[in-house]
């Protein structure tokens, strides 16, 4: 018990030396969504969705942002106890990133045999470090996941029906915190069916009845309900086969870059000799990906890739590949005598523990590329099963290296965290540039007889609105003669109305340089952290603008 206090406290300072330091980030991307709920619920506390909110191409009802409303309830309390702050929500945050991450400690304690390094090691990715200075609700989806599936697994292995139920009451909570945590219904399902222990997927009935009941809430007080919308949004963007390849394998660059440092998806599974052919099926399928994109992205409008940036991505995706490779390789002969055992088809010995970890990796893959993909935002719910599946290879080939083992994991912890942090504070530069913009710049425009217009979204809108600047609305063509429009070339400006363009005259472009060359949403660097239009990279090196902002003034 003292060595699970002292993990637990040394999990805590670790992320609160991650963290803090990062407390006065900008709000950015999709944080400015939930603010906006989180507004509506302080008006009105049932009915969160009942407004129309400027979002993306033009005006649209709440709901069809998509986002189940737990994550915005919290802000609007923390608002309501100590008002609104950049530093006072980033800060009230830091308590899903200490469940996260005490959750897997537990988690990993369970599966692998060094749960404190393999905690750690998630913590420090670039997914989960830059997605916890956000607002958003990728960790703290995670923080309930991982508790809901610590909680359940301990009830159904010492068959406690306390941890069975809060376990699964937790699993609600997550679904109110993004919809996509549903997965956990079927992956507890099937740790029960593994562990020859079925009677307790019948508690998976109380998630369930989130679900029912929140949709029930959504048609009685809002009159839609968020989750046919979802279906529809996802079905929807899956509309060609183009657009599937898109996301399958800007997530294997995701995944290659943005988790585990990459090298050591190659280090030491090359040492054993079998493993060389992956590696070659590996590079053979990311030079062929990125050379078709090399010579695609002629016609992108950020322009061809640079050949350092395509070496970049060829190294990314080849590790990913490699690794899940392998993974499979090491997993077919218990993944076949577990369907064998649990078809009663043959009572081959298996390992339920690995094959639920194979099956949670497998399904958080394929949900990523075809339910959702495009961003490494999404990967934060791959982290779990990506490290423990990580850490039971790695016991597998320690004897090759056995007395480097604990070094290799130090490094490897080292490096991920070194280019965590690198990533992280880009984007917080990044972030915080469209608030320096706002706070600095636009007022010297400002005339007692002229109007100045925005036209861009996420952070920049939240920041210029704030500031009482007048967004552009979709085809409004009515700003008159001395009137400046100011358009961010990042930040999702919408098309102008082509009657307005031709009275449009560039009066300046400012640009903001970052502190570091590392870059996150950037079509320029193809770069695309948060949407995968901005790049096939989940960062990259680069000098690049971090944002160049064109101001126009009316002429006509």
């Amino acid at each position: 018990m003292k060595q699970d206090t002292k993990a637990s406290l040394l999990i805590a300072v670790f992320i609160l030396a991650l963290t803090v330091p990062f407390s006065n980030k900008a709000y950015h991307m999709d944080d400015v969504a939930f603010i906006y709920i989180a507004d509506q619920i302080l008006k009105d506390p049932l009915r969160p969705y009942s407004f129309t909110v400027e979002w993306g191409g033009g005006t649209k009802q709440a709901i069809h942002l998509n986002d189940t409303p737990l994550v915005s309830y919290y802000i609007s309390l923390i608002t309501l106890l100590f008002g609104r702050s950049e530093a006072n929500l980033h800060l009230s945050f830091i308590i899903f990133h200490m469940i996260a991450g005490i959750s897997f400690y537990f988690l990993a304690k369970r599966f692998v045999r060094k749960p404190l390094m393999a905690t750690l090691l998630l913590v420090a990715t670039p997914t989960f470090l830059v997605n916890s200075h956000n607002l958003m609700f990728d960790v703290p989806v995670l923080s309930l996941l991982l508790l809901a599936m610590v909680l359940f697994i301990r009830g159904v292995d010492k068959e406690d029906h306390k941890f069975l139920f809060f376990g699964s009451f937790v699993a609600g909570l997550a679904y109110l915190t993004k919809p996509t945590a549903i997965v956990i219904v079927p992956l507890m399902a099937f740790y029960c069916f593994a562990n020859k222990k079925s009677k307790y997927i019948a508690y998976q009935i109380i998630p369930i009845m989130f679900v029912v009941l929140f949709a029930l809430h959504n048609y009685l007080f809002e009159g839609k309900v968020l989750l046919t919308n979802y279906g529809s949004f996802i079905i929807g963007n899956k509309p060609n086969l183009s657009l599937l390849s898109a996301h399958v394998f800007s997530n294997l660059s995701y995944i290659g870059g943005a988790t585990i440092f990459p090298f050591f998806f190659l280090y030491p599974f090359l040492f054993n000799r079998k493993n060389i052919k992956y590696l070659a099926f590996s590079l053979a399928i990311a030079v062929a990906v990125s050379i078709i994109l090399y010579n695609l992205s002629s016609s992108f409008i950020s322009g061809r890739y640079t050949p350092f940036q395509i070496a970049v991505l060829t190294i990314f995706m080849t590790c990913s590949i490699f690794f899940i490779s392998v993974l499979f390789s090491e997993n077919y002969d218990n993944l076949k005598a577990g369907i064998l055992n649990l078809s009663k088809q043959n009572n081959v010995v298996f390992s339920a523990d690995k094959l639920f970890i194979f099956i949670w990796f497998i399904a958080m893959y394929v949900m990523n590329s075809i339910v959702v993909g495009g961003s490494v935002r999404y990967n934060t719910l791959f982290l779990p099963p990506l490290v423990l599946s990580y850490f039971l290879l790695l016991k597998k080939y320690q004897k090759n290296f056995i007395r480097k083992h604990s070094r290799l994991l130090f490094l490897a912890l080292s490096l991920t965290l070194l280019t965590g942090i690198s990533v992280a504070y880009a984007d917080y530069d990044y972030a915080n540039s469209y608030r320096n913009f706002a706070n600095n710049l636009p007022n010297k425009y400002k005339e007692l007889n002229n109007t100045l217009y925005f036209n861009g979204g996420a952070g920049f809108q939240y920041y210029m609105s704030e500031k009482g600047f007048r967004m552009l609305l979709q085809n409004d063509a009515s700003p008159e003669k001395g009137d400046f429009i100011i358009q961010p070339r990042i930040s999702f400006p919408r098309k102008m109305a082509p009657k307005l363009i031709k009275k449009l005259e560039l009066a300046e472009t400012i640009s903001y340089d970052g502190a570091i060359p590392v870059r996150t949403q950037n079509p320029e660097a193809h770069a695309g952290f948060y949407i995968y239009a901005g790049g096939f990279l989940p960062y990259s090196i680069s000098n690049s603008k971090l944002e160049n902002f064109d101001i126009y003034i009316v002429k006509q």
